[in-house]
């Protein structure tokens, strides 16, 4: 998404300069031709997504070293802001370039909060020391990466499902309140996962949700958590719920959650 919308701005504020130009053939080099000219002059936005282009072979042809220079030179004007542009360079030619150059690209935009560049350096560096200061110091990215690490077991982490709610929770907290990580925290509080216990809270998250939401999907969450709590009648209605909601209902699937509710209802 930031890549779009660099090169709309980009392409917003040079515009087609050279549009009576009849030596240029083509009506995308017209745009592309004052990005190519501001960074040449210095830039930052022309030269972050410059290297973009050469790098995607966006209407130019594919020019790694190009590439790699202008998103170096906007990294290096405004490090805050294209972060990921020096963790794109760190990426992108680890292993084709002195590696340790690489990951001082990746640190370097870690540093500056770029969190695929955390995520990158967690794996190569077969350590979460790094992401674990970032998260201590309060970026919710690295949180939610380590929570989510914690939880699953892989990519270089122990699992640990009390370390795993902790950090996602604390994401959340600061402001990750994705659907994936919100649902996690109310499945762990259902079911005790790393944490106490406490199956209203858990489901207060899911209706939360489903206020918000109103899908089918969200009703259907409920009815499986409800289901999980062994509150079958709560279940029942939920599944009824999604149902309503559903713009092509599978008969057949929610025949089988009626069917399953009810046959454990009857034990």
């Amino acid at each position: 998404m930031k890549r779009f919308l660099a090169i709309f701005v980009c392409t917003c504020l040079y515009g087609s300069v050279f549009a009576d130009d009849k030596r240029i053939d083509s009506e995308k080099v017209l745009v592309v031709a004052p990005i190519i000219e501001g960074a040449r002059k210095g830039d930052a936005l022309a030269q972050y997504v410059a290297g973009l282009l050469y790098m995607d072979a966006i209407i130019v042809n594919k020019d790694s070293e190009s590439a790699k220079k202008y998103l170096l030179n906007a990294f290096h004007q405004d490090p805050q802001k294209y972060a990921d542009a020096g963790g794109m360079v760190g990426m992108t030619w680890f292993g084709k370039d002195d590696i340790e150059d690489s990951k001082n690209y990746l640190r370097e935009a870690a540093r500056y909060g770029d969190s695929s560049s955390l995520k990158v350096l967690s794996i190569i560096d077969d350590s979460n020391d790094m992401l674990l200061k970032s998260a201590e110091a309060g970026d919710a990215n690295s949180m939610a990466i380590l929570g989510m690490g914690y939880f699953t077991g892989k990519k270089g982490f122990s699992k640990d499902e009390a370390k795993g709610f902790y950090w996602l929770k604390r994401a959340i907290d600061f402001g990750k309140e994705e659907p994936e990580f919100l649902i996690k925290i109310a499945q762990c509080y259902i079911t005790g996962t790393g944490t106490k216990k406490d199956e209203l809270l858990g489901l207060s998250i899911l209706k939360q949700m489903d206020e918000r939401a109103n899908t089918e999907e969200s009703a259907l969450l409920l009815a499986d958590a409800y289901s999980v709590c062994n509150k079958k009648h709560q279940s029942l209605y939920w599944a009824m719920r999604a149902l309503g909601r559903a713009n092509e209902p599978n008969n057949e699937f929610y025949r089988s959650i009626v069917e399953k509710i009810l046959q454990n209802e009857q034990r």
